[in-house]
């Protein structure tokens, strides 16, 4: 559970949450193990827990992967400066992941769950145009943001069901089947009318 004690605004590490994360999806022995996650396992992986608000496009955002790395700017580097001070410069984190107290403090075991596989899936490794994972020149993994299979990974669903209001319109609209048959958008489409003269 997040610090019930942050300062409005705020944001806190916490490595017991980082570590939980570990031991329950990524570790092969994890009671939620999911092998969409092995690549993880040698990964440090950060959290912060914040109560500040985020909206993005209109929506609100629960949580949030991403890969702290210093560009040259000044916010970039300031950036890293405040998470070496949270989590040291011996063990930075490969990933940061973000989570709303005020949502994971209200949140059922299910939301929490998948809100966090959630953002343990867009802590991807990167693969050649083969398929071969991709290293770092010092024999790590190289790491990036995963994007979204549609608006939800395949594997939240499939693990914790359908969960949020935009999900159930999309599985609804997917469950009536097309109102435009393959057929039909083929005549409609222009580029492939050509492809059938």
């Amino acid at each position: 559970m997040p610090p019930v004690d942050m300062a409005p605004g705020s944001f806190a590490p916490c490595f017991v949450t980082a570590g939980w994360m570990q031991a329950v999806f990524v570790s092969p022995d994890g009671p939620l193990f999911n092998e969409e996650h092995a690549h993880l396992e040698s990964a440090n992986i950060g959290v912060l827990w914040t109560n500040c608000r985020y909206e993005k496009k209109g929506k609100f955002i629960a949580g949030q992967a991403e890969i702290p790395k210093a560009t040259g700017t000044w916010a970039d580097q300031r950036k890293v400066y405040q998470l070496e001070q949270w989590f040291g410069r011996e063990e930075f984190p490969d990933f940061i992941i973000t989570l709303s107290a005020p949502y994971c403090q209200q949140a059922s075991d299910i939301e929490f769950c998948a809100l966090v596989e959630h953002e343990l899936l867009h802590c991807g490794h990167e693969h050649d145009e083969f398929g071969a994972p991709r290293f770092t020149q010092e024999g790590g993994p190289k790491f990036y943001i995963r994007p979204h299979d549609i608006e939800e990974f395949t594997t939240v669903v499939a693990r914790y069901g359908v969960i949020g209001e935009d999900m159930a319109k999309f599985v609804e609209a997917a469950n009536k089947g097309s109102r435009v048959s393959k057929a039909g958008m083929a005549r409609a489409c222009g580029s492939c009318v050509v492809r059938a003269a």
